[in-house]
């Protein structure tokens, strides 16, 4: 009994401490939609853009086997074709952007510049500024790596297929999985200055899979691979013209559930979205007798000036909030929203001259 009894208040000693823990959760967190400078700044002199395929095909090792061939054979012919995809997917993202006059294709690629997988050197950019003056551009973006790459998994299984007699009978048969890694690079050149204005490089796969009775009519089921890897491809070309865009993304403010009445109530206005509400009842305790609570309220009337793109007014309370009791959270907040604050005019500025017709 006395066993039971020990295992017993340990068990509830375990259940309070969870309880406990859930319990003094003081703050919880709410989403601000916001927007982020673009990953890549361009100058505003670059008005003509030229584009280049300066990725080389990749030497492959021999063939495992007939299949492993036919394999390689198709991701060649697919490297080719993703390529193009992908400059495609640029080209259709920048002419968007009104602040290029114009945007070409340029077929007469500098030896010295395809397969670059190092900074430029002197004589480089000196091909690369020649580049630009016969083609009247003044920055080239550069597709400067490219592969496809697949893994096969073969397994035995069973499938179903009619007789000559038209009845659904099981066969022996093998199932095929692709998965078909794709790697795209790309550069931006700025001749004037002499300058790699951006790299970056996109990862992504493309599972395939299917049956045959043999390993070569369980390819041949497969029929969707080709237009998956080329729809990926250009969406990746698309995505790295959008590094020239402010893009959207959500930020999260921890503001405080606990202190008073007010608090807990404020809490459940924020999860039913009344936010007006929910400052409301923070401000009854912004002269609270406890400096602590002052500064909890305050902190909170802060993220909900925030959350209303009231940036100044947020500064103004999170700053009185520090002014009561300076803590941590409320500390790094203000960081946060300076920095935040920092880059609004980035984003003005750059949302001036980025402007993209839909």
């Amino acid at each position: 009994m006395h066993i039971h009894m020990r295992k017993y208040l340990s068990h509830l000693l375990m259940t309070c401490m969870v309880l406990g823990s859930t319990a003094c959760n003081s703050t919880k967190q709410l989403g601000i939609h916001t927007m982020e400078p673009a990953a890549v700044d361009l100058s505003k002199t670059i008005k003509r853009i030229g584009i280049i395929n300066s990725s080389i095909p990749a030497e492959r090792a021999e063939y495992k086997d007939r299949l492993d061939q036919i394999l390689s054979v198709q991701d060649q012919e697919l490297a080719k074709q993703g390529t193009d995809a992908a400059i495609n997917g640029l080209f259709d993202e920048l002419t968007k952007d009104q602040r290029f006059e114009d945007i070409l294709l340029l077929e007469d690629v500098p030896e010295v510049m395809k397969g670059m997988d190092q900074a430029p050197s002197e004589g480089t950019w000196n091909t690369i500024e020649t580049l630009c003056r016969k083609h009247g551009v003044d920055a080239i973006f550069s597709l400067a790596y490219y592969d496809t790459d697949t893994k096969i998994s073969l397994k035995k299984t069973k499938m179903e297929q009619r007789n000559l007699m038209r009845e659904r009978v099981e066969l022996k048969a093998h199932e095929l999985t692709l998965e078909t890694l794709i790697e795209n690079g790309w550069r931006i050149y700025d001749p004037g200055h002499k300058e790699v204005i951006d790299e970056f490089t996109f990862n992504d796969q493309i599972m395939a899979s299917a049956k045959g009775i043999s390993p070569m009519g369980a390819l041949r089921a497969i029929t969707d691979r080709k237009d998956s890897v080329l729809q990926k491809s250009m969406t990746t070309g698309s995505a790295y013209g959008s590094r020239l865009h402010p893009s959207e993304q959500v930020i999260y403010r921890d503001y405080y559930v606990r202190g008073t009445d007010n608090f807990m109530a404020a809490e459940k206005r924020t999860l039913e979205e009344d936010y007006r509400g929910a400052a409301a009842l923070w401000e009854q305790d912004v002269e609270h007798s406890n400096a602590k609570i002052r500064a909890k309220a305050c902190h909170n009337i802060a993220v909900i000036h925030e959350f209303n793109g009231a940036l100044d007014l947020a500064m103004e309370w999170v700053t009185r909030a520090l002014t009561h009791h300076n803590n941590k959270r409320t500390a790094g907040y203000l960081k946060l929203l300076q920095h935040r604050i920092s880059q609004e005019e980035v984003i003005r500025e750059q949302l001036t001259y980025t402007s993209i017709s839909k």
